[in-house]
């Protein structure tokens, strides 16, 4: 996939930040898309593996250390643990019942939420993912799957 593809598959914004990428910018600028390999190619397959569009100052910054997913500022969410942590764990199969990934204030933020890490948790660990909102105690539940 080119670039410009990853572009607009990803609505232009990076995957670690959440912020948008510019489509053009001049060749020194760290704002300046980039696809960032998730994971490598399979052996005996061709090609880069699992990318993502992120900002080349993003990517720089991860290098090749696992990522650290932020939750989006945007999307409210009050507590989480790490999320990749808990993608690895699902993705394992250990916990068939779920986990709860985030909390928010509210049942819109949750549904916000909710809707943003299915894709996140597609890309690390393709499979079908699905989340569900919940009222628990003051605040709004997301309990994500992998089926």
């Amino acid at each position: 996939m080119d670039l410009d593809e990853l572009g607009e598959h990803a609505g232009w914004r990076c995957w670690l930040c959440d912020e948008e990428v510019p489509q053009k910018a001049k060749p020194n600028d760290p704002n300046q898309a980039v696809s960032d390999q998730i994971a490598p190619a399979a052996k005996g397959e061709r090609g880069r593996g699992t990318v993502r569009l992120a900002h080349k100052r993003c990517n720089d910054l991860r290098k090749a250390r696992p990522p650290s997913i932020a939750w989006p500022s945007r999307l409210n969410v009050a507590d989480s643990p790490e999320l990749l942590q808990s993608l690895t764990r699902l993705d394992k199969g250990k916990n068939r019942s779920g986990e709860v990934v985030a909390m928010c204030a509210d049942s819109d933020s949750a549904l916000a939420a909710a809707e943003w890490v299915v894709p996140v948790a597609s890309t690390l660990f393709p499979g079908k993912w699905e989340a569900t909102t919940a009222p628990l105690s003051s605040m709004t539940s997301v309990r994500l799957f992998k089926r």
